[in-house]
């Protein structure tokens, strides 16, 4: 059986500016580019995007460790 580690990368209302999240929201044109340089990633098995007006957010699951910092 394997494992996978899940990472999620975001911002949200709590976090950033409106200007913030503005710059990085994703809209309907850009998703598939987005999930489909995701998908031709090697490290990452899965992944999913969400973007709402209070926060984008960018989940992938892994059988590589990542050392990643917040």
């Amino acid at each position: 059986m394997s494992t996978f580690d899940i990472y999620v990368f975001g911002i949200n209302h709590e976090k950033a500016t409106v200007e913030l999240r503005e710059k990085v929201a994703f809209n309907v044109e850009e998703i598939p580019q987005v999930l489909d340089t995701l998908k031709k990633n090697k490290n990452f098995s899965e992944s999913c995007l969400l973007s709402t007006c209070n926060r984008s957010e960018i989940y992938v699951a892994s059988k590589n460790n990542f050392d990643i910092q917040e």
